[in-house]
C-alpha cells in the first residue's frame, strides 16, 4: 500500500484563505470607519470654542416652516449654544425655503431667563419666513 502525502492542494485551500483575508479586510475597514466616526467632520464649526450637537426639525409636516432646533450640552458655554443654535435655524431655513430670515418664538436673542430647556439642550423655536 502506497503511503500518501496529506499536504493540501493549493486549489484546495484557496477558498478558505480567501475567506479569512476577506473577513480580516472586512474587520480592518470596521475598525477604520469607527475610528474616523470619533473625528470632528472637516466643516463643524466651534463656537464659543465649543463643537455642539444640534438638530433642526419641523414642528409638523403640514407647516414645516415652523421648527424647531436643539443644542446639546448648552451648559458648556451658554452664548457659543445660542449661537450654535442660531447657525442651525438658518441652515434650515436656507435649504428649506431659500430664505435665511427668521421669526423667533424662542431663540439666541431672548432673554436668558425666557430660554428653553430640557435638561442640558437649548431649545428653540421660531418660523422661516417664507
Amino acid at each position: 500500500m502506497k503511503t500518501m502525502k496529506m499536504v493540501p492542494s493549493h486549489k484546495a485551500m484557496a477558498p478558505v484563505a480567501r475567506r479569512s483575508v476577506m473577513l480580516l479586510a472586512a474587520f480592518g475597514v470596521a475598525m477604520t470607519v469607527g475610528a474616523c466616526e470619533n473625528r470632528r467632520k472637516k466643516n463643524d464649526i466651534a463656537f464659543d470654542g465649543v463643537f455642539f450637537t444640534t438638530k433642526a426639525s419641523y414642528v409638523s409636516k403640514e407647516s414645516r416652516e415652523h421648527f424647531t432646533v436643539e443644542v446639546s450640552k448648552a451648559s458648556k458655554s451658554l452664548d457659543g449654544a445660542k449661537e450654535a443654535g442660531r447657525y442651525q435655524a438658518t441652515q434650515y431655513c436656507v435649504e428649506n425655503f431659500g430664505t435665511s430670515n427668521i421669526n423667533w418664538i424662542s431663540g439666541p436673542d431672548s432673554e436668558p431667563q425666557d430660554l428653553k430647556f430640557d435638561k442640558e439642550t437649548l431649545i428653540f423655536e421660531g418660523n422661516c419666513k417664507v
